[in-house]
């Protein structure tokens, strides 16, 4: 994989000048931070020995569940944000709990999942799509850096869900 995105960043290099200039690096990273985040949160998954198919369609659903209760219902935007972040985290905890505690492979847990979220994707965006949100907030930081001390809080929250969860297991 790596050997194939050198051969391409030569190839591209090549065919535009811009390739390597800072703007275009620096507007490639910023397209790839949601698919590199997901990386980093799957790569436990595999460490584990397990494979998650249903990563990127549940997150999808969350995020259209958000969508969709602050554009057509008109929940304000923090409790929208707040409940497709807890859909996602039951979602999440379902498929532990069958993969941990039941005993079904992951594979079958997640595609079954992943098959089934899909028809739930349609359901809950419908023919139409997905709205323009028009949250200043949330432009802001789609449209800027996050702040420093944000990327430490979150340092910090996953370092304290990591040590509670080792807790808890030994308990």
């Amino acid at each position: 994989a790596l050997g194939g995105l050198i051969v391409l960043a030569i190839l591209f290099s090549f065919l535009s000048p811009y390739f390597f200039t800072t703007g275009n690096l620096a507007n490639l990273l910023n397209q790839a931070a949601s698919l590199v985040m997901l990386g980093m949160a799957l790569v436990f998954v595999l460490l584990l020995g397990e494979i998650d198919l249903s990563a990127g369609v549940t997150g999808g659903v969350s995020m259209a569940l958000f969508v969709v209760l602050n554009d057509r219902v008109g929940v304000p935007w923090i409790p929208a944000l707040l409940i497709g972040f807890a859909a996602g985290i039951a979602t999440g905890a379902l498929i532990g709990f069958f993969v941990a505690r039941v005993g079904i492979p992951s594979f079958v847990v997640t595609l079954g999942l992943f098959l089934g979220y899909q028809g739930l994707a349609l359901i809950i965006i419908g023919s139409g799509g997905l709205y323009q949100m028009n949250v200043q907030f949330l432009s802001d930081i789609q449209n800027s850096n996050m702040p420093i001390w944000a990327g430490w809080a979150l340092l910090v929250v996953v370092l304290v869900i990591t040590a509670v969860t080792a807790f808890w297991d030994r308990a």
